[in-house]
């Protein structure tokens, strides 16, 4: 994906916040020169996401960016669009990630788990934010996701108003 072409105005990064052993939440946020910019976008990230090159790049940035002392697996990466309600914004899009990994060495050799990455990006003007979620062995909470979504909306059109 090539974004030579747009202009950042403005970035804005929270802190991942963790609930319990998996659990993970974090979001970011871009302000582009104009709407159409943005608006452009997330049109090439939704392309990308759709696109055949985008499990082995998924499956490339775990193994290169796995900060472990174990060995394991990447196995074939699946990634969908994820269904869900669209909060109040201008455009909204959704994924899930799922990425099967096993150990296969030292003590937990054999040890196999899913993680699932969920990535909601909202539009609403020139700004779009992307709220991840991810946890292992299940699917984030979708309740729990919506809220956190929602929340993340309703603050976009505030400050958009």
């Amino acid at each position: 994906m090539d974004y030579s072409d747009l202009t950042t105005t403005g970035e804005a990064e929270s802190q991942d916040f963790a609930m319990g052993e998996s659990m993970d939440v974090s979001s970011e946020a871009r302000v582009f020169e104009t709407e159409a910019e943005a608006t452009s976008s997330l049109s090439e990230f939704a392309d990308g996401m759709a696109s055949d090159a985008v499990e082995g790049c998924i499956e490339a940035l775990v193994e290169d960016s796995a900060e472990t002392d174990q060995d394991f697996t990447v196995g074939e990466v699946d990634v969908g669009e994820l269904s869900f309600t669209p909060p109040d914004v201008d455009e909204a899009r959704a994924w899930q990630i799922a990425i099967p990994i096993e150990v296969t060495s030292g003590q937990a050799k054999g040890v196999s788990a899913t993680v699932y990455l969920d990535i909601v990006d909202l539009r609403e003007g020139d700004t779009i934010v992307s709220v991840q979620t991810s946890d292992v062995l299940t699917p984030f909470d979708a309740s729990l996701r919506r809220e956190l979504v929602e929340k993340v909306a309703i603050r976009m059109s505030a400050d958009s108003g």
